[in-house]
C-alpha cells in the first residue's frame, strides 16, 4: 500500500462513527425516513386527475440539497468501511 493510500485509509476510518453503522436495510429505513419528513412535505400533491404541476420553493430545494449531500457522505463513508472490512 502506497503512502497515499495509507492516509486515504486512515482518514476514512477516523470519520467513519456512526455513518457507517448499521447494515443495508437500516440504511433504506434511514433514508425513507428522511424522504419522508422532507421530500414527501410538498404543499400540494399532483394527482392522476389534476395532472398538476408543483413548484419548488427555495427552502424545499435547499433541504433537499442538503439531504442528498449528506446521504452522499454517509454512502461513501459506508462503502469504505464495506471495503476496509473486505480488504482488510
Amino acid at each position: 500500500m502506497t503512502a497515499a493510500a495509507s492516509l486515504i485509509l486512515i482518514d476514512a476510518e477516523s470519520h467513519l462513527d456512526c455513518r457507517a453503522a448499521g447494515d443495508a436495510r437500516t440504511w433504506a429505513q434511514e433514508s425513507y425516513a428522511i424522504a419522508k419528513k422532507d421530500a414527501y412535505q410538498l404543499p400540494s400533491l399532483p394527482t392522476c386527475t389534476t395532472k398538476g404541476d408543483v413548484a419548488l420553493s427555495d427552502a424545499y430545494q435547499a433541504a433537499a440539497r442538503k439531504d442528498a449531500a449528506l446521504q452522499l457522505e454517509k454512502a461513501g463513508m459506508r462503502m469504505a468501511s464495506e471495503l476496509n472490512r473486505i480488504l482488510g
